[in-house]
């Protein structure tokens, strides 16, 4: 059997007012602070990457927007109407989400989940979504396998199409690609895109940075439960130099001139630098004429998501949260 339907119009576009907006929302779990009053605003269309260390709150902040947690204290609206965990239908259905865990019936065929599960927003919106749904994370092939025989990436890219049935206001994604094989990750980023042109706002974690530099998204950096950075990752790396790795010979040391800006990573020293173009005959001189003999490749890399994830929030895993 094959699914098609009529195009079905766009989420509509409620002038420049977020769809999502929340303020000073905190969540503690006993003693463990996983959100210390985070405010976060999203535009129809727009898409919002989460990013930050396991541990920083993500997880926490979107299972309070989807509704399956209570903040502690915060305020949250959606469209401009209050945010509660006890949410009328209206809202219910107005987000989707499509947490870290798989959840489909495995005896049932990808079909019948479609049908089945994404009756929750009802039938005539199920119906009237699934056909564009099942072309955009293209499952037409995979229609009539069953759950239990699906690989990974093609069990997620299920699982994300139930949020995006309906006619969703928000879709929340939590860690869609992790594990997933790299034709399923192409087809998840391919899907954001199509959402976010769609009117749908769309929030979602990811480890992986290349995403992040193929989607151009907005990004919030969390760490340890706060905001720490919020912008386009042009705007977030507006003054902040390149960095230099120069590699010597023998065991890398950091050379007294350096102290302070510069880090020991595998064979190499990685100094960062404040100028976007540096002059490697005058970074030498800072050397003294042992230290310099030793130096054997020098390169240049200019600002990138990588440099700015470790500036704001480090490269460690922390605890739950």
């Amino acid at each position: 059997m094959t699914l098609t339907s009529p195009p079905v119009p766009a989420p509509p576009i409620v002038g420049d007012e977020p769809v999502l907006m929340i303020s000073e929302v905190v969540k503690s779990y006993g003693e463990v602070q996983a959100l210390r009053g985070v405010d976060l605003d999203i535009a129809p269309g727009e898409v919002v990457a989460l990013l930050g260390p396991n541990g920083s709150g993500k997880t926490t902040l979107m299972t309070i927007i989807a509704g399956l947690l209570a903040p502690d204290s915060g305020v949250l609206a959606l469209d401009g109407e209050p945010l509660t965990q006890h949410r009328p239908r209206k809202q219910r259905i107005a987000i989707g989400y499509s947490g870290q865990r798989i959840a489909l019936y495995p005896g049932l065929t990808v079909e019948e989940n479609l049908r089945h599960l994404g009756a929750l927003s009802g039938p005539q919106a199920r119906d009237a979504r699934i056909g564009p749904v099942v072309a955009m994370l293209q499952l037409q092939p995979l229609l009539h396998r069953r759950a239990d025989a699906l690989s990974g990436g093609q069990a997620r890219r299920v699982h994300v199409a139930l949020a995006a049935l309906g006619s969703p206001r928000l879709v929340i994604l939590d860690e869609p690609s992790a594990g997933v094989d790299a034709e399923s990750r192409a087809i998840l980023t391919a899907a954001v895109r199509t959402l976010a042109d769609d009117g749908v706002a769309v929030l979602y974690s990811t480890h992986y940075p290349q995403e992040v530099e193929e989607l151009d998204p907005r990004i919030a950096f969390l760490h340890h439960g706060r905001m720490v950075a919020d912008g386009t990752l042009g705007e977030l790396l507006v003054g902040r130099g390149v960095q230099v790795r120069v590699h010597f010979a023998g065991h890398p040391v950091i050379p007294a001139a350096w102290e302070g800006r510069a880090q020991i990573r595998g064979q190499a020293v990685l100094l960062s630098m404040d100028e976007h173009v540096v002059d490697p005959l005058r970074l030498l001189s800072d050397l003294d004429p042992q230290e310099r003999l030793r130096v054997r490749h020098l390169s240049t890399q200019p600002p990138s998501l990588r440099q700015l994830y470790a500036e704001l929030v480090g490269m460690e895993d922390d605890d739950a949260g």
